[in-house]
């Protein structure tokens, strides 16, 4: 009656009368939701093996690990048993700090996304082209090679860290070093070179001859001699390579803009892939099952090149430097070039002999220096230099997309010459007059090795090395007449020799066979001497 908003039943009434009557005046208190707060009885050893089951990478739900601990409390202490409710066990789950239950029940590197804190990078001082990022991205596109096939092409791709834009770019089916410096080639052309490469620990980037092994250099081989180590693409232009800790994608800017691409780009194909198996799109089977809307691999790389130079490029800057909010990611570039100034190669031949790749150390043999790519072997040949450095060691650089030459140089790193590829190759097909050309190229360097040993030489004298041998024997025998002859000779006779063995006498053979049968005491009958 004095509130009359408050809704109670006639049973509500007659049970808490009832309990005023027994004298049971905890009833009458409402003992829902948080007015048990504080009022758990549950054991502490019960609470731990629960947050030992509850707090496992093996994910248990918390009913399971209720179960659990119940099955453990009627094993080791039964007189807690009957255990607290659902809601207690809840509530005591929920009381674990959440970067507390991710590290237990996700792992280390889910808890290093998630909770663990990082170090934000500061972009305010830092100008355009002072570092590039690089690596490589799958893209989420199913397109269909030259032979027919389908597959997913792959993005080696630089980016400013300043400002955000795609600063070269190479679309391939083979993704590696190469592609890697074909992107690199592309962007020095249009947009200078950087200062500095923050890469991971890819080999497309730690490679003998573009940025050297890093860690997985060795100080000495099994021999004890010193790896080879040529001058690698970044050193020759000049770029500093920071390589970043590993299994840390954060570090990385590209990895973030690789999502963009998936937004940005993969997203507008008819046959988008998805980054897993949960964005897979469900028209996707049906899309190559008719395949009337697949894109080759011209059409993917033509959209890429588009879309990334004047779609992405030409976007809202998004970064953390807060007064170049509102710009785009191109003007951004622009704004802050340092001194407005970025370095750039002298010129295209430039570029390409700073970009050429390194082979191992190779010996000069009979058909110059060979070049083993992808198991073929590639000779270059030049008569100046089989003639005057056969067996020599030395290292040739060259270009992958044009194998016509190669530039040669010493372990000295001095350059020798550019040796073409070796024409002197003959099928069991060629006809007369290609035979008859590649035996004048055989005889023109012979004629070259005869030429330069005669020009080391005195002209024919088939009789030179006999008159100097004589000559300098007749020398030493006028110099033996010089000697004075000895004042004292002292004369020596050899000793008197006696044979060991001399015969004395004739022999009588008659004689001694008488003597023979008298020692035996004569001869018997029926037996011969």
């Amino acid at each position: 009656m004095e509130e009359p908003d408050r809704q109670i039943s006639v049973e509500t009434l007659y049970r808490k009368w009832a309990a005023i009557r027994e004298g049971d005046y905890g009833a009458l208190v409402d003992m829902r939701g948080k007015a048990r707060k504080g009022m758990s009885k549950m054991p502490e050893a019960i609470e731990r093996v629960f947050l030992s089951l509850f707090l496992d990478e093996s994910q248990l739900p918390v009913p399971r690990c209720i179960a659990l601990t119940e099955e453990w409390a009627q094993q080791n202490m039964p007189e807690a048993m009957p255990l607290p409710g659902y809601h207690t066990f809840y509530r005591k789950a929920k009381a674990v700090p959440y970067p507390v239950m991710v590290l237990c029940r996700m792992g280390e590197k889910k808890y290093y996304d998630l909770c663990s804190p990082y170090i934000r990078r500061e972009y305010e001082s830092i100008n355009a082209n002072d570092f590039w990022v690089g690596d490589t991205h799958t893209l989420d596109v199913e397109s269909m090679g030259p032979d027919g096939t389908l597959h997913r092409l792959y993005l080696s791709a630089w980016l400013d860290a300043r400002s955000g834009i795609f600063t070269g770019w190479y679309v391939t089916d083979s993704p590696g070093s190469q592609a890697t410096l074909n992107a690199l080639r592309k962007g020095i052309l249009k947009f200078g070179i950087p200062s500095r490469a923050y890469v991971d620990n890819g080999r497309e980037f730690l490679t003998y001859d573009i940025g050297g092994r890093g860690h997985r250099a060795k100080k000495r081989l099994a021999d004890g001699s010193e790896p080879f180590a040529p001058p690698g693409v970044f050193e020759r232009l000049g770029i500093e390579m920071t390589n970043a800790i590993v299994r840390n994608a954060r570090a990385k800017l590209v990895e973030r803009r690789f999502e963009d691409v998936k937004n940005y780009i993969s997203r507008l194909f008819p046959t988008y892939t998805g980054g897993n198996v949960v964005e897979k799109p469900n028209r996707l089977k049906a899309v190559l099952k008719r395949g009337e809307h697949i894109p080759t691999d011209a059409e993917v790389i033509a959209a890429v090149d588009t879309l990334i130079e004047g779609y992405m490029n030409c976007d809202d800057y998004g970064g953390s430097v807060a007064e170049d909010k509102g710009k785009s990611r191109i003007q951004v570039w622009h704004e802050s070039l340092r001194n407005g100034v970025a370095r750039r190669p002298a010129s295209d031949d430039d570029l390409q002999l700073m970009l050429l790749r390194t082979s191992k150390p190779v010996r000069i043999g009979r058909r110059g220096v060979t070049l083993k790519l992808h198991g073929l072997e590639l000779d270059f040949y030049t008569p100046e230099l089989v003639n005057m450095r056969m067996k020599e060691k030395v290292y040739v650089r060259y270009d992958p997309e044009d194998l016509s030459s190669v530039r040669v140089y010493d372990m000295e790193d001095r350059f020798l010459c550019v040796a073409p590829q070796n024409k002197l190759t003959a099928g069991y097909l060629e006809n007369q007059e290609q035979i008859a050309d590649l035996m004048a190229a055989k005889r023109r360097a012979e004629k070259a090795v005869r030429e330069y040993g005669a020009a080391l030489r005195l002209p024919d004298d088939p009789d030179r090395a006999l008159t100097l041998a004589t000559a300098l024997a007749q020398r030493n025998l006028d110099a033996l007449d010089t000697f004075p002859s000895p004042k004292l000779i002292q004369l020596q006779q050899s000793a008197r020799e006696e044979p060991l063995l001399k015969a004395v006498g004739d022999i009588d053979i008659g004689r001694m066979n008488e003597n023979i049968i008298r020692q035996r005491g004569g001869i018997e009958d029926g037996k011969d001497l």
